[in-house]
């Protein structure tokens, strides 16, 4: 879905096993910038490991070109946006049956700082919907950290609207 705007040429498209590079950079970016951010260590861990999230068993996968099948539903979909034919962006989702309805679910929607503002973010948003309606999705779910306002007003100005807040507390195992 190219577009063009006083801020240059911007794209949005399913990633692809050419992007790997850029993904993994503009991933680690990301888990590096939350990790900084009010929540953000215990959804994704420190920047020296994944988290929660198994990036280097994704980012094989894509280099492989195994998410360009329809067939490999238990990863993650990826996008990717570029500016000026700079990869600057990067998201994916993931399919979740949920009781009746099926969510595609944004695990990650990152746009590096200086990039932010150009209409990046909305196209990937705008990418995954049309790719997460093609899919027969009822709705699409993506996290905002309790301490990044930026990405809540993004989202709402997107159309999307907070539904419940996600709570964590660590425990210890009985010995």
């Amino acid at each position: 879905m190219p577009s063009s705007t006083d801020s240059g040429s911007i794209v949005a498209r399913r990633a692809k096993p050419r992007d790997v590079l850029a993904i993994s950079t503009l991933c680690r970016s990301a888990i590096e910038e939350m990790s900084m951010t009010r929540g953000g260590l215990l959804l994704v861990g420190s920047p020296e490991d994944s988290g929660c999230l198994d990036l280097d068993t994704e980012l094989t996968a894509l280099s492989r070109g195994l998410l360009e099948s329809d067939n490999y539903q238990l990863n993650y979909h990826w996008f990717i946006g570029i500016r000026n034919e700079t990869p600057v962006g990067t998201s994916f989702l993931k399919i979740v049956k949920m009781h009746n309805f099926t969510v595609a679910k944004v695990d990650l929607l990152y746009v590096e700082p200086n990039s932010r503002e150009h209409g990046i973010g909305g196209a990937l948003l705008q990418l995954m919907t049309k790719w997460a309606t093609r899919k027969s999705c009822d709705g699409i779910d993506i996290s905002a950290l309790p301490g990044s306002r930026e990405t809540k007003a993004f989202l709402e100005g997107q159309g999307y609207k907070a539904r419940a807040i996600s709570m964590y507390k660590e425990i210890s195992s009985p010995s």
